[in-house]
């Protein structure tokens, strides 16, 4: 039986909400691609929050990070999340914006654990080669993290939703300004 377009939409956007709240979902890690002097630079991100109604996605980051620093220069990005389980590719293209500030900040830096606050507390030393072992954790010190952290707001302008199926593939494009109404498109 056929799918319409906007049921098509929707399955995708619920897959992206299940995965806030399973860990183990293969959609709680997206790829995020930015531009960094006309070359792409690909990344994995945690998915924090969906916004299906303004067609946004949240991720968090550290300002320090390369990432911010070309989202700031360039700030056109591409995403991908792909669903083994349905088979479903979900890819985006936007704008990101970088916050510091703010009560989106706010909200989420109070959300997160003392632990996961102290991921922003790490420094690197200039001339000291990467260990791959985190410093010693300090509880008391977690908060002074903050100033480090950052919430990406990635604005979505066009989706691409592929569905992989063995009576043959399906693939749909939705954008922004055509109100997410999309059109079906070769896969």
């Amino acid at each position: 039986m056929p799918i319409a377009l906007r049921q098509f939409l929707d399955e995708a956007w619920d897959i992206l909400d299940a995965a806030l709240s399973d860990r183990a979902h293969p959609c709680r890690t997206i790829q995020l691609a930015t531009v960094e002097a006309d070359q792409p630079a690909l990344r994995t991100l945690i998915l924090r929050q969906v916004d299906r109604r303004q067609g946004r996605l949240y991720c968090y980051t550290d300002l320090r990070s390369a990432k911010v620093a070309q989202i700031r220069r360039q700030p056109q990005v591409a995403l991908l999340a792909y669903d083994p389980a349905s088979r479903l590719q979900f890819r985006a293209e936007g704008v990101a914006i970088a916050h510091a500030d703010g009560d989106l900040c706010t909200r989420a830096w109070a959300e997160l654990t003392p632990i996961a606050r102290q991921l922003y507390q790490v420094t690197a030393v200039p001339g000291m080669p990467h260990t791959g072992s985190a410093p010693p954790l300090d509880a008391d010190r977690a908060s002074d993290g903050r100033a480090h952290f950052s919430v990406l707001e990635l604005c979505l302008e066009r989706i691409d939703l592929l569905l992989l199926g063995s009576d043959g593939h399906r693939r749909a494009e939705y954008r922004r300004a055509d109100d997410w109404r999309g059109q079906w498109i070769v896969p």
